[in-house]
């Protein structure tokens, strides 16, 4: 990648930050964290994402399925391995609106604290419930950053896989998860960024068989 193009992106990422900054938040309250990941934390992360493929592939009984999991978790995880950045967008998922609007299963925002205090104790990477107006935000942030990626003629793909690994890479968990467990920024999303002659995150043949492949059998009768 030449020096321009190096430049060029360290520029794109940082007014995709604005974008993120700016973009609308349920009441005016801002719990969304964005975050730049360094070439070492990238190839962390793809590193991590491979592993759980292998070990999401391992876990499924049936094992027709398990082949196309894994080539769904290494094929993300090369196509950000070859990418010329990755920001991170997460938001503190577990505090609650105050709205007690029921969206996320809850009669009230008391119930569904009293519920998240139940799960901490076997809580997983990414481990909710998660409040809806929360998961809107995020929703919208990350896409406002994929807007101005676009708008900049710089190749993206939000891609979920890449905020789990994240939560489990220790170089990356440590940025989000400070403190007390309901403040911990979960989800998270990742935005990778390339600029080259072909873009890298579409017409991924192996990809694309993984994914019918994996559609097909959860289509199948049970």
């Amino acid at each position: 990648m030449d020096t321009i193009e190096k430049n060029a992106i360290r520029t794109v990422i940082d007014l995709i930050a604005i974008s993120v900054c700016t973009a609308p938040k349920s009441g005016g309250i801002d719990d969304i964290i964005c975050f730049v990941s360094n070439d070492a934390q990238k190839k962390a992360i793809a590193k991590k994402m491979i592993a759980i493929g292998q070990r999401a592939a391992r876990s499924k009984s049936n094992k027709e399925i398990a082949p196309a999991v894994l080539i769904s978790w290494e094929s993300d995880a090369r196509a950000v391995g070859h990418s010329h950045g990755l920001i991170l967008v997460g938001v503190k998922g577990r505090k609650t609106f105050g709205a007690n609007c029921t969206c996320c299963g809850y009669e009230s925002c008391s119930a569904f604290r009293t519920q998240l205090e139940q799960n901490r104790k076997n809580a997983r990477a990414v481990s909710g419930p998660f409040c809806v107006f929360k998961i809107w935000d995020l929703g919208i942030a990350i896409a406002s950053a994929a807007k101005t990626a676009s708008l900049l003629n710089v190749d993206n793909r939000i891609m979920y896989r890449i905020g789990i690994a994240a939560l489990q890479t220790p170089a990356v968990k440590k940025h989000f998860c400070k403190g007390n467990f309901n403040e911990h920024i979960n989800p998270i999303l990742g935005l990778p960024l390339s600029a080259s002659g072909k873009n890298i995150y579409f017409d991924r043949l192996d990809k694309m068989q993984a994914a019918s492949a994996i559609t097909a059998f959860h289509r199948k009768p049970r």
